[in-house]
């Protein structure tokens, strides 16, 4: 399975970063993420709609392959307010708007977690929902044995579908 990895011109350095976290995550379910560069904002102002994002993704752009794409500006959801990132379907958009490496990677891992078809979990792991950055910061970059058996089995089914 291919992830493409979008970003803004201003988030390389965080890119390399994130690529190998989630390499380190979920390359055990044949995840490989591919750079695939700069991706213009097509939307303006200092917090960006995330629901504008992942529908101009799933779009004529990118179709149904996996992507996560990072942006500078801070994101928020219409009803729920600031996120830090989100997904739907095969897209996830995170912001890197004061966030360090670690959590950045932390959070990316959660966000790729979901596009691979988990849900949050309540268990110390990195599907745990985070509403502060207090709690992102806390929570584990890992995977719980739950998580971890349910992409197994994705993945072995995957691999046998696609035989």
């Amino acid at each position: 399975m291919i992830l493409n990895l979008l970003h803004d011109r201003h988030s390389l350095t965080e890119v390399a970063c994130i690529k190998r976290a989630i390499e380190d995550r979920y390359g055990l379910y044949g995840v490989q993420v591919h750079d695939r560069g700069y991706l213009y904002v097509p939307f303006k102002g200092p917090r960006l709609d995330a629901s504008e994002l992942l529908r101009y993704m799933a779009g004529a752009l990118l179709g149904p392959k996996m992507c996560l794409w990072v942006v500078d500006e801070e994101l928020f959801y219409p009803g729920k307010g600031a996120i830090f990132g989100c997904s739907a379907g095969k897209s996830a958009v995170l912001s890197r708007s004061g966030m360090d490496q670690a959590v950045l990677a932390k959070e990316a891992i959660h966000e790729v977690g979901h596009v691979l078809g988990l849900n949050h979990c309540q268990e110390n792991c990195v599907m745990n929902l985070s509403i502060s950055r207090d709690e992102l910061g806390k929570k584990s970059s890992s995977l719980c044995p739950s998580c971890s058996t349910r992409l197994l089995i994705r993945a072995a089914a995957d691999s046998e579908f696609s035989r």
